[in-house]
């Protein structure tokens, strides 16, 4: 919208080619949730989710194309060039599940019934502009760019951030993340291989999505690692359901769907903050003192593992 108010964009009707990053994002078991509840609280749960996810967005300098009941189609690199498209759309991936983890902390102290969302991306050419006829017109994005984003956001997960091999490739260097089988996905005949970041490496610090579980004196809780700040003891800033209280000395567990198994971590709790949106919840900052190899890979976005598990067998 500043665009074509500052003359930059005009909305006439055509199309043009760009290149960028396209994100696919969805409800995972969005049918039955609907199922469950009322058309109007349906519709209020959506409202609250889709505002969340698009501060995510507009924060990483994203274009919301359209929603489609629960899906999001969200674009970086068009109508605005950006070089910076792949990892920008990847940050703001990894945001969206930490504000999700977030926003369901806040539904499960309601007794509501918690949301999980897949999101997947992919980058390349595509055609961007305005379509339809003369009584209304739709800016949008059309091309097998666009249709292989939403192919890999099929194959995702709950909490998970899959990203296409030509996304991956812009940042390869600067990610935790994991390497799965290549899948074959519709009208590709060709398979493809897909990844899941964790951790991305980027101008504002490490951004992270690592679902973990936190653990203090005789108590634990769910928790989701949302950065990690590396310079001198690494600090990992971690949203929590519960309230560990500063000075105290916690474990985080970390069984991740691509790589199960129990990865620790221990650190003391240097500081705490209440959540927006979660009354019992916190935002607390750990200072490390002792993780797992792999972990430490991730804490640091130091590139990609084999993932043990093929898609296929992770539960969505």
């Amino acid at each position: 919208m500043r665009e074509i108010g500052e003359g930059g964009l005009t909305p006439n009707l055509g199309g043009a080619q760009a290149t960028g990053t396209i994100m696919f994002s969805d409800i995972v078991g969005f049918t039955a949730m609907s199922e469950r509840l009322k058309p109007s609280e349906v519709v209020e749960r959506l409202n609250r989710y889709f505002t969340s996810m698009l501060e995510a967005i507009f924060g990483w300098e994203g274009t919301v194309d359209k929603f489609g009941g629960d899906a999001v189609l969200a674009v970086w690199g068009a109508p605005v060039p950006n070089e910076e498209h792949a990892p920008m759309a990847t940050a703001a991936a990894l945001e969206m599940q930490a504000r999700l983890f977030e926003l369901n902390c806040a539904l499960e102290e309601a007794g509501e019934t918690r949301i999980g969302m897949a999101v997947g991306l992919n980058s390349g050419k595509f055609v961007a502009g305005n379509i339809g006829g003369q009584y209304r017109i739709e800016w949008t994005v059309i091309g097998d760019t666009v249709n292989l984003a939403q192919r890999v956001e099929s194959q995702g997960f709950s909490q998970c951030c899959l990203v296409s091999e030509t996304t991956h490739a812009d940042f390869a260097n600067d990610a935790g993340c994991y390497a799965f089988q290549p899948v074959h996905v519709k009208n590709r005949a060709e398979p493809v291989t897909i990844y899941s970041v964790r951790t991305l490496r980027n101008p504002r610090g490490v951004t992270a999505a690592i679902p973990v579980r936190l653990l203090w004196k005789d108590q634990d809780a769910e928790a989701m690692i949302y950065k990690v700040h590396t310079k001198g003891t690494t600090r990992l800033s971690v949203k929590v359901a519960g309230t560990p209280p500063v000075g105290c000395e916690v474990t985080v567990v970390c069984d991740l769907p691509e790589r199960p198994g129990a990865l620790t971590a221990k650190g003391t709790v240097a500081g705490s903050a209440p959540l927006l949106l979660s009354h019992a919840g916190r935002s607390v900052d750990v200072d490390l003192t002792a993780a797992d190899d792999e972990l430490q890979r991730l804490f640091n976005a130091r590139g990609a593992a084999e993932a043990a598990l093929p898609l296929h067998e992770i539960e969505r």
